[in-house]
């Protein structure tokens, strides 16, 4: 699991609305599966990546009221169980910086922690369905 730096996003949808008030992202992309070639003329058997699995994404937010295309988008999905289309954003959403890009189930909404009878953060853990995909922003 990697934790990522103060410059992450996490977008929802198509056309993602970045969620607001993250504190943290941490980024875990699962099992890699791996298979071997069949060749007969190699020495030892080289192994290629395929599927990857149990990925997740644990988020830690302040509660945002009028974040309605980020965090309440997620919670709506968890109570109806139903998939969302995410952009992960490592390094920010400019130009050339790294982006995944998939499907998650928002697995989990963690309690919520108070500071002087103030929301300070939650817990979000999606888990994503099937692949996910890596690329760059243009």
């Amino acid at each position: 699991m990697s934790v990522l730096g103060k410059n992450a996003k996490l977008g929802i949808g198509a056309t993602p609305s970045y969620i607001q008030s993250v504190r943290s992202i941490d980024w875990d992309e699962g099992d890699v599966g791996m298979v071997e070639s069949d060749l007969i003329d190699e020495d030892a058997p080289t192994q290629y990546p395929t599927s990857k699995s149990g990925a997740t994404i644990t988020l830690t937010v302040e509660k945002k009221s009028g974040d309605t295309n980020g965090q309440l988008v997620l919670v709506t999905a968890h109570a109806a169980k139903t998939s969302v289309a995410f952009t992960l954003a490592p390094e920010g959403s400019t130009a050339g910086s790294p982006k995944i890009t998939g499907s998650a189930f928002v697995q989990s909404i963690g309690k919520e922690t108070y500071d002087k009878k103030t929301l300070v953060s939650k817990n979000i853990v999606l888990k994503v369905s099937g692949a996910f995909t890596p690329g760059v922003f243009p």
